[in-house]
């Protein structure tokens, strides 16, 4: 996957998808926020939520902590790792939205085995369907999204999927997508994505910081406050 710092895509051309072209109805806007202002999104983001990751923490609710698993593997996720995704403002209660999120590949030769993908937390009014794995590189998810499920597109089952592409490679590794919704007003947000696998016998977890960001449509800015400089106005 490509970063981008700044894209706005009107969808005025046909955008392939499942092998056959169609033309987008709605506007699609995308923002990628450059690494360094997106670490201060995430920052602000991780400020305003300390007190419920607390409470997750204390509770022992918050997935992936004393897992037991190295952090240290040979996994590695690129193309924006770190990065800041803001949705398209058209985006509506209930609707998916896919959007590519990680490129994976191995820093070591290896296989890397993927055995489950989750959200490392999810805040205000969104809710994850599914993530999912393709060899390569999904140029309708890549430019903007869809609001194609990930199996249409060609996304597959994330556990099993077996990684061997090197990060040194000229050609990109399987991205690893996720398909998301709003589920009430607001909009919300997918802070970091958490990838368990095992190489051989010995069990690993990558951590990507990606934050991914699903606007109202009708209210300017995500949920929580801290975010609503990242969505457009409403009209």
């Amino acid at each position: 996957m490509t970063h981008r710092r700044l894209r706005h895509l009107r969808a005025p051309e046909p955008l392939r998808v499942a092998g056959r072209v169609r033309a987008m109805q709605e506007k699609i806007w995308i923002r990628w926020v450059p690494s360094a202002a997106g670490s201060n999104r995430r920052n602000a983001l991780r400020t305003s939520s300390k007190a419920v990751v607390a409470l997750l923490l204390a509770a022992g609710l918050l997935q992936g902590c004393g897992s037991g698993r190295d952090p240290d593997g040979p996994l590695r996720g690129v193309d924006p790792a770190g990065g800041f995704v803001v949705s398209d403002r058209e985006s509506v209660v209930d609707r998916p939205w896919s959007v590519g999120a990680i490129r994976i590949c191995m820093q070591e030769a290896g296989t890397a085995v993927i055995e489950a993908v989750r959200p490392q937390q999810v805040i205000g009014a969104v809710a994850v369907d599914r993530f999912g794995l393709r060899a390569n590189r999904s140029d309708e998810v890549e430019t903007g999204g869809s609001h194609e499920p990930l199996p249409t597109l060609g996304f597959g089952d994330v556990n099993g999927f077996a990684v061997t592409a090197s990060c040194a490679a000229d050609q990109p590794g399987p991205e690893l997508a996720i398909q998301l919704h709003r589920t009430g007003t607001g909009g919300g947000a997918v802070d970091g994505i958490v990838v368990d696998y095992r190489v051989g016998d010995q069990e690993y977890q990558l951590v990507n910081k990606l934050v991914v960001v699903a606007c109202d449509p009708d209210v300017p800015g995500a949920a929580p406050e801290e975010l609503r400089q990242d969505c457009p106005d409403a009209d």
